[in-house]
């Protein structure tokens, strides 16, 4: 399961990694 979010520097799971997601 991910749970992406919206916004700058959020941080969600992928799987079991949890990545910084810079948009």
């Amino acid at each position: 399961a991910a749970a992406a979010g919206v916004g700058v520097g959020q941080f969600y799971r992928n799987g079991s990694v949890v990545q910084m997601r810079v948009v």
